[in-house]
C-alpha cells in the first residue's frame, strides 16, 4: 500500500464514512419499500467498496503522477482511469451476474458508484462555507476559537 499524505488520507476517510452513510439510507429505503434482501445488502457492499477503492486508487495515481512530467503524468492518469473504469464494470457485471437479484440488486449494485461524487459536493460546499467564514473574519481577531 502507498503511504498516502495527511491531506489526502483525510479525504479518503470523509469518503468511505460518507458513502457508508448512504448506503445504510439506501438500505433502508429499500427495506421500507419491501424490496430488501440478502442480494441487495451483498450488491450495495460490492458497489460501496467498488466506488471506494475507485477513489482510492485515484488518490495514489493522482500522489504519483504528481512527482512526474507533465507528458507522463498525463498518460499515467488517462490509463489509470480506463482500467478503473475497467474495473468498476466487471465487478458491477459479476455482481449482478452472481446475485442473478434483477433490477432491485442491479440498483443496489449501481447507485453506490455515485456515493463518493456526493461526498465531493457535500465536502466542496462545507470547505467553501468555512473559507467564506474565514476570509470574514479580522485579522488579529481577539476571540479565542476553540
Amino acid at each position: 500500500m502507498v503511504k498516502l499524505e495527511r491531506e489526502v488520507s483525510k479525504n479518503l476517510v470523509f469518503v468511505t464514512a460518507f458513502t457508508a452513510a448512504l448506503s445504510l439510507i439506501m438500505e433502508a429505503v429499500f427495506l421500507i419499500a419491501g424490496l430488501w434482501n440478502w442480494k441487495i445488502l451483498l450488491g450495495n457492499l460490492a458497489g460501496a467498496s467498488v466506488a471506494v477503492l475507485n477513489f482510492y486508487l485515484l488518490c495514489v495515481t493522482v500522489q504519483k503522477a504528481v512527482e512526474m512530467k507533465k507528458e507522463d503524468a498525463s498518460k499515467k492518469m488517462h490509463w489509470s482511469k480506463s482500467l478503473r473504469m475497467l474495473m468498476i464494470a466487471a465487478v458491477c457485471a459479476l455482481v449482478i451476474w452472481l446475485l442473478d437479484g434483477g433490477t432491485p440488486c442491479a440498483l443496489a449494485t449501481v447507485i453506490p458508484l455515485v456515493f463518493p461524487r456526493i461526498s465531493f459536493l457535500v465536502y466542496s460546499i462545507r470547505h467553501k462555507k468555512d473559507k467564506n467564514i474565514q476570509a470574514e473574519e479580522p485579522e488579529g481577531s481577539d476571540e479565542i476559537l476553540e
